[in-house]
């Protein structure tokens, strides 16, 4: 009896080139698929790749397909755009020499490089024309895609009309290349009464140029919209075709969720918890209906992204009422089940997916809002499977609604930048590579920032910023750097030696230098002075200088954060960027809050406030009768005003200490 041959082994994909969610592949990389076996000719057909902001769906147009062997290789004609996401999908139509098909279709996604000289100070062009640019009615959502096709990054705002009645549009301004900005079309897109509440770019025709799908929102009527390109940058929009969505659309995203090659819909519906996925029929049409897939409570932003490494793209939601991150894993096929929700912090709102540590997996950041006060930026790892946790939170400004990633100082990783909109500021967050982050100088923008987009705008290289506010957009350019120190500050390091930090600078030549002012923040954000450092006045020789803050594990928080303010003998004051100290788990002390004398007549001394935190007196009603901020570290002397004697009480933070004066 002769024994059956063993079944073929299912093709397989054995390496990715540029690797899955790499941060910072070469712009002109092809993109190569490695197999188990030798591949048929026809697998040219399996590999779709898209560029999400010049060419869209890139392969049979702007490139060449090939096979060697077990290689299949797109070649782009043009490089990727500065820090662009590229999508690809390998699907089952991949079949090898011995005719086994590719077991599961696989999705990928990489980040090309950014570069130039840009490190992430951003400054208005040279005239408010350019700087601040007038779009419709109420954009609050905003794109760069090069829709005309001639290699620059156009203008895309979501508006509401400007005389209240018309349908919201689509206002196109295209670049001349330098980030100059001219009016190219205005598109009705809504019915009556309503605003384009959300937008979202990309090929969805698959044939070679970037549309539009937008969701209008009015009183009476809703629903989304394809606006397809024609390839020179106009739009035709219809509902024909549309996906059916929920009627609070306020998350809107794209990706190949069933691996078949073309670009699907998923948007939130905050009164359903519940993201609504839909099927590209492969022309830009839609099924009308899809995959309802049950998230926590309001769901506020969505992301579609490999969080499990399995090759495709899960659901990733925001959502407000409890503060958590809703994860559901794909199947492969466009069913989701499973994942996992993860605690983020209150009122979670922006959403952003990407490697922040530069391990190889889709790591967390969301925006958390917090009412009148500061929000926060919260950061979650990724253990590889899709599960998060640890990392940090960082203040924002107020109001901060929305979070992209970039690499904008061009060191490789990616950073962080989110609008504040009653602040009418963005704010930029740079990583270390490590996923730890230094909050800079916010950036002033027009009124009430809502959407942002990160681009290299002006050809140089670097990433621009564009911030929808209202009726204009501002436009800020990547800077090569912040104003210098007086100093030639060559050197500034910080560094956890035990429970201190020890803080290290060196200087190359000294001009009218009185010295340095140490200051340290608990947030990233409200830096004071603890110590201060004389300088060399005069000199032309290098000088190493030294600090040790006794007081790292005091400051009630897991980061600690450094800078120097040079001070000239004539006054004169500039900052040095900034370093982060971090503390291992378990390491941060409690501070204990000490008062005395007590009773107490005219002043207090007052220890364990970190510097920046509030000191308040309460009386026995609870009204706040007298309130300083702490200035340095160790104890501090503060001053009452008169008085009646009575028992009151000291508060600072969540610690609260008896005081009796006389």
């Amino acid at each position: 009896m002769v024994a059956a041959a063993p079944a073929a082994a299912q093709t397989a994909i054995n390496d990715l080139s540029p690797a899955a969610n790499a941060t910072s592949a070469g712009q002109a990389l092809p993109v190569e698929v490695s197999f188990s076996r030798a591949m048929q000719a026809s697998a040219v057909s399996a590999l779709r790749v898209y560029s999400a902001q010049r060419g869209g769906c890139r392969t049979g147009h702007s490139g060449t397909t090939s096979v060697n062997g077990v290689h299949v290789n797109f070649a782009p004609s043009y490089n990727w755009r500065p820090g662009e996401t590229v999508a690809a999908t390998v699907t089952t139509a991949a079949r090898s020499v011995n005719n086994q098909n590719l077991e599961k279709a696989r999705v990928y996604q990489f980040t090309a490089a950014a570069g130039g000289s840009g490190r992430g100070f951003f400054l208005s062009p040279g005239s408010a024309a350019t700087a601040e640019l007038p779009v419709g009615a109420g954009a609050r959502t905003i794109a760069a895609a090069d829709v005309d096709n001639d290699g620059d990054l156009d203008l895309i705002t979501g508006d509401a009309a400007a005389d209240g009645r018309s349908g919201g549009a689509l206002t196109i301004r295209l670049n001349d290349g330098r980030g100059v900005f001219s009016l190219g079309g205005v598109y009705t897109v809504g019915d009556e009464f309503t605003s384009l509440l959300n937008l979202v770019v990309g090929d969805v025709d698959a044939d070679g140029d970037i549309d539009v799908a937008a969701y209008s929102y009015g009183p009476q009527a809703r629903g989304m919209r394809i606006c397809l390109n024609d390839g020179a940058g106009h739009f035709t929009a219809t509902s024909a075709g549309a996906p059916s969505v929920g009627r609070f659309t306020f998350g809107l995203t794209m990706g190949d969720v069933d691996g078949d090659g073309d670009l699907d819909l998923a948007s939130t519906t905050t009164d359903q918890g519940a993201i609504y996925v839909r099927f590209n029929n492969g022309d830009g049409t839609y099924a009308a209906t899809g995959a309802d897939v049950p998230v926590s409570n309001e769901p506020r932003s969505v992301a579609l992204a490999d969080v499990d490494s399995d090759g495709d793209l899960d659901i990733v939601a925001s959502c407000a009422r409890f503060g958590i991150v809703s994860v559901r894993l794909n199947n492969g096929s466009g069913s989701f089940s499973g994942g996992g929700d993860f605690i983020v912090g209150a009122n979670a709102n922006g959403l952003q997916l990407a490697d922040l540590d530069q391990d190889g997996d889709l790591d967390l950041l969301t925006t958390n809002l917090n009412g009148t006060e500061a929000s926060q930026l919260t950061v979650r790892f990724n253990n590889g499977t899709g599960s998060f946790s640890g990392g940090t939170q960082y203040y924002l400004g107020v109001d901060a609604l929305s979070v992209k990633t970039a690499d904008v100082d061009g060191d490789g990783d990616l950073d962080a930048l989110a609008p504040n909109t009653t602040d009418n500021t963005v704010s930029v967050a740079l990583n270390n590579g490590r996923g730890v982050f230094v909050m800079q100088p916010a950036i002033s923008v027009t009124t009430n920032p809502q959407g942002l987009e990160v681009a290299d705008l002006d050809g140089d290289n670097d990433l621009d910023l564009l911030s929808a506010s209202g009726a204009a957009v501002s436009v800020r350019l990547n800077q090569a750097a912040a104003a210098p120190l007086p100093v030639a500050l060559t050197r500034f390091t910080a560094e956890r030696r035990g429970s201190t930090a020890y803080l290290e600078w060196t200087t190359a030549q000294e001009k009218t230098n009185a010295g340095f002012a140490v200051e340290a923040s608990a947030d990233g954000a409200s830096f004071r002075r603890i110590g201060w450092v004389a300088g060399h006045g005069n000199s032309s020789v290098a000088h190493t200088y030294h600090f040790t803050d006794a007081r790292l594990t005091r400051y009630g928080s897991n980061t600690v954060y450094y800078r120097l303010r040079q001070q000239d003998t004539d006054g004169t004051e500039t900052t040095s960027a900034v370093q982060a100290v971090a503390l291992p788990p378990g390491s941060r002390e409690l501070a204990q809050l000490a008062v005395w004398p007590n009773p107490a007549r005219e002043a207090v001394w007052v220890e364990g406030a970190a510097p920046g935190q509030a000191v308040q007196v309460l009386d026995a009603m609870g009204r706040v009768v007298f309130s300083s901020v702490m200035a340095d570290s160790g104890p501090a002397q503060l001053r009452l005003p008169a008085l009646p004697a009575g028992t009151y009480a000291v508060r600072c933070g969540r610690e609260t200490r008896r005081l009796v004066v006389e």
